[in-house]
């Protein structure tokens, strides 16, 4: 029998989580045959409409920028024409036979800011382009 399983262990536990929960403790870990507390579902959470919705749109800015920026390299414009198809930075390292992603992580983490300004432009014309046909 396991220390646990004893009588006395059980009785002791009883009586700490007696004087736990009079002090207002709150226990996080189950105890046999409590209910669990709600959890969140993570994965429900990221297959939810509006997460494929913006991941889509997402990419589509990725795409477009692809088209629109003018990048310092032919290497440069191939890791963002990957990175844009939604290719991991290790398929890309593996795809320009890089030994590394470091490449891959060092560029998108350059050109992130430039691409978010770029996003951000495209957002304010297409919003002033509503406010003047409303």
């Amino acid at each position: 029998m396991k220390f646990y399983q004893t009588r006395e262990f059980i009785r002791l536990q009883s009586k700490w989580q007696k004087r736990l929960k009079q002090s207002g403790f709150n226990d996080i870990e189950p105890v046999e045959n409590a209910p669990m507390p709600e959890r969140i579902n993570v994965r429900r959470e990221q297959k939810r409409p509006e997460r494929f919705l913006s991941i889509q749109e997402y990419f589509c800015q990725a795409s477009r920028f692809y088209w629109d920026y003018n990048f310092k390299s032919e290497r440069e414009k191939k890791i963002w024409f990957y990175y844009s198809e939604g290719l991991t930075m290790r398929e890309i390292a593996l795809l320009m036979r890089f030994k590394s992603h470091t490449p891959v992580y060092t560029f998108l983490k350059q050109i992130e800011p430039v691409f978010l300004q770029y996003v951000r432009a495209q957002w304010e014309f297409e919003n002033e382009d509503d406010e003047r046909e409303g």
